[in-house]
């Protein structure tokens, strides 16, 4: 108990009496709340061809300043080499 108490902190309470229809009564609202189907976000279809797409994807990557001591080799580079 001492050691759940360190880490609890101050607002430990190591005696909370719950009735046991209390507890059925929580555990079956988590229950259909995880059981209850995800709200679904519209997106919108949109289609785009292979090319354009690896345009986007390279100006987005070339635009994007890399991080100091970076190892990657740049974008251009590597398709360049395939």
């Amino acid at each position: 108990m001492a050691a759940i108490a360190e880490i609890a902190g101050d607002d430990y309470e190591p005696e909370i009496e719950v009735d046991l229809f209390s507890l059925l009564t929580a555990f079956q609202a988590v229950d259909r709340a995880r059981q209850a189907p995800a709200p679904g976000a519209a997106c919108r279809a949109e289609q785009i061809s292979v090319e354009a797409r690896i345009e986007q994807l390279l100006g987005s990557a070339v635009r994007k300043p890399r991080p100091a001591g970076s190892r990657t080799s740049s974008p251009t580079s590597t398709i360049a080499a395939a």
